[in-house]
C-alpha cells in the first residue's frame, strides 16, 4: 500500500469569502495535490492531519474533505481523517514526539511506502518531519515530497527532498530524537542504557510519546523507578513542564495529602502559609508516585478520584483541574494485595494502563554488571574532582562482581562513593578496603557451597516440613538416625 501523510495547510487550503464564510481554496496546497498528482501517484491513502482536536481544527479538516470527496470521488474512500496532540506548533521537540508516536502506530498498517507532504504546515512541522524521515527507530519507508508551481505553468509539480543527517539545522535538538545511548539524551541526567534495561528503556520511549498513558513501574529498591519515570517525561511532549517525585511510604496521611495537593493558610495547625501541592506544581508535566503500594485505603480512594476526573483538592480549598501525567512505581505485588483486599482494584486498573518491569542487579548480565562499575567510578571521580579514576585490584572486582547487591544499583553506586571518600590519589583499591558486608557475604557464599552444608540445609528443611519430627525427617530422607544426627548438628560459622 502507498499512502500520502500530510497536515491541512491552515492557511492555503482556505479563504474567507465576502460573506465572511470559511471556504476550500481549490489554488490551495492540497487541492492542487489531488487535481495534478495524486492519481498519477496511485496512493492508496490519504492521511490528513490536525495538529490538534480544537473545534476550529476539525472544522477546516471536514470542510476539506467533504470538498475533496466531493470533486474527486475516485477517492473519496482513501481519505483519512487523523490528529495528533500538539499544543504548540512552533515547538519541536512536542511536534516531532507526536509526529513519532503517529508513524510507529502507522507500522502496522500494511503500507510499503509512505510519502511524507512536507508543503502545508508550519516551517518547524517541516523540520520535524525531515528529522522523522531520518529516524532510524521508524521502521516506515519514508519518502519526503513537496510540491511548488512555476508562474509559467498551470500543474503543480511534485519534488522530491532529499536530506541527510548534516542537513538538519543544529536548533532542532536532533540528538533528543533519537534513543540509542546514553550520550544521545540533550538533557543533564544520565541514562546509562544496558542491554538488560534497553527493552525497558524502548518500552518507556513509547510510553513517552502518548501523552497522558498512565505507568505502573515495578521494580527492587534500589533499581532506577525514579530514573525510568524522569526519562518518560524528558522524551515526552510535557519535558518543558516540572517532574516532581514522592515516597509515598515515607510519609502520613496528612502530610502525604499536604504534600500531594497543597494546603490553604490556617488549614490545620502549623498551616501558616498556603501551600501548593506537587501536582499543582507540576501541572503540564509529570508527577512520580514512588512506592504506591504502602498508601492507605483513604489515600487510595483520594488518589482514585484525581486519576478519575482531573481534579485535586488543597486541604481547606477549592477543586482544581489539574493536567499530569502520572507514574507510579512499588516492589510490591499489587495484584496479590487487590486479592487480598489490601489494594482496590479500581485504583490499580487506573494506575496499570501500561506497566513496566525494571530487573534486579541480581539478575542483570556480567557485562551489565561491569560497565556499571566503570560507570561509576568515573562518574564519582567528577564528584570528588580527583584528577585520577579510582582503580580496583582484581581480587576486589570480582569480590564486587560475586556480591549479589540486595540495595541493587543504588548500593552499587553508593559502595563506589564510599571507597572514593577514604581512597588516596592513585591508590589502588583492595579486598580489605571492601565494606565487611560484601566480604562476609562472600565467605558465606562459599561456605553454602560444601556438600556438608547442603546436607545440613537438605536434613533441616526437611526436618520443618514434618512438624519438627526427626523419625520421619530421616525415615523420608532414606537414611540411618546416625547420619541424619551427623548433619543435622553440624556446627557452620557465619550460619544465621
Amino acid at each position: 500500500m502507498k499512502a500520502l501523510i500530510s497536515f491541512i495547510a491552515f492557511s492555503h487550503d482556505f479563504y474567507v469569502d465576502e460573506h465572511q464564510e470559511l471556504c476550500v481554496n481549490k489554488e490551495g496546497t492540497t487541492y492542487c495535490f489531488y487535481k495534478d498528482i495524486f492519481d498519477k501517484e496511485k496512493y492508496d491513502k490519504h492521511f490528513l492531519i490536525i495538529a490538534s482536536p480544537r473545534h476550529e481544527n476539525r472544522i477546516r479538516q471536514n470542510l476539506l474533505v467533504n470538498t475533496l470527496k466531493d470533486d474527486f470521488p475516485q477517492h473519496k474512500d482513501k481519505i483519512v481523517r487523523s490528529e495528533l496532540m500538539i499544543r504548540d506548533i512552533i515547538n519541536h521537540t512536542e511536534i516531532s514526539t507526536e509526529m513519532r508516536r503517529f508513524l510507529i502506530e502507522l507500522e502496522n498498517e500494511n503500507i510499503a511506502q509512505a510519502d511524507l507532504f512536507i508543503s502545508p504546515g508550519t516551517p518547524a512541522m517541516q523540520t520535524c518531519w525531515i528529522v522523522a524521515h531520518l529516524n532510524p527507530n521508524i521502521k516506515l519507508n519514508t519518502r519526503l515530497i513537496q510540491t511548488r508551481k512555476p508562474k509559467e505553468q498551470e500543474k503543480t509539480i511534485l519534488n522530491e527532498v532529499h536530506f541527510d543527517m548534516g542537513g538538519v539545522p543544529e536548533n532542532v535538538e536532533r540528538k533528543s530524537m533519537y534513543f540509542e545511548s546514553s550520550e544521545t539524551v540533550d538533557h543533564k541526567e544520565d541514562f546509562l542504557l544496558l542491554e538488560d534495561l534497553r527493552e525497558t528503556y524502548t518500552r518507556a520511549r513509547m510510553v513517552a510519546e502518548s501523552k497522558d498513558v498512565t505507568t505502573l513501574v515495578y521494580g527492587e529498591t534500589g533499581s532506577g523507578k525514579e530514573n525510568l519515570a524522569k526519562s518518560i517525561h524528558l522524551f515526552s511532549s510535557r519535558r518543558d513542564h516540572k517532574f516532581g517525585a514522592i515516597n509515598c511510604s515515607a510519609l502520613n496521611d496528612e502530610l502525604l495529602e499536604s504534600r500531594l495537593f497543597g494546603h490553604k493558610k490556617g488549614a490545620f495547625t502549623g498551616a501558616i502559609d498556603n501551600h501548593k501541592g506537587i501536582f499543582e506544581q507540576c501541572n503540564g508535566g509529570t508527577v512520580f508516585l514512588d512506592e504506591i503500594g504502602d498508601i492507605s485505603p483513604k489515600m487510595q480512594q483520594t488518589l482514585l478520584r484525581v486519576l478519575q476526573e482531573k481534579v485535586i483538592t488543597p486541604i481547606g480549598g477549592n477543586d482544581k483541574k489539574i493536567d499530569v501525567r502520572i507514574v507510579a512505581a512499588t516492589h510490591r505485588n499489587l495484584t496479590k494485595m487487590c486479592e487480598k483486599g489490601t489494594f482496590r482494584w479500581d485504583l490499580f486498573y487506573r494506575l496499570s494502563v501500561v506497566e513496566l518491569r525494571l530487573p534486579a542487579l541480581k539478575e542483570m548480565a556480567i557485562d551489565s554488571k561491569k560497565t556499571l562499575i566503570k560507570h561509576f567510578l568515573k562518574t564519582q571521580q567528577k564528584y570528588f574532582k580527583r584528577k585520577k579514576m579510582m582503580k580496583l585490584s582484581s581480587e576486589a572486582e570480582k569480590q564486587l562482581m560475586a556480591y549479589h547487591f540486595p540495595g541493587n544499583i543504588r548500593e552499587l553506586e553508593n559502595v563506589i562513593m564510599g571507597l572514593y571518600v577514604f581512597n588516596k590519589e592513585g591508590e589502588m583499591v583492595e579486598i580489605k578496603d571492601l565494606p565487611e558486608r560484601i566480604n562476609h557475604s562472600i565467605e558465606k557464599k562459599i561456605e553454602s557451597l560444601k556438600q556438608d552444608f547442603i546436607l545440613h540445609q537438605h536434613y533441616h528443611m526437611v526436618y520443618n516440613m514434618v512438624n519438627q519430627s526427626k523419625v520421619k525427617a530421616y525415615k523420608l530422607i532414606g537414611v540411618s538416625q546416625n547420619t541424619f544426627e551427623k548433619y543435622f548438628n553440624m556446627s557452620f560459622g557465619g550460619e544465621e
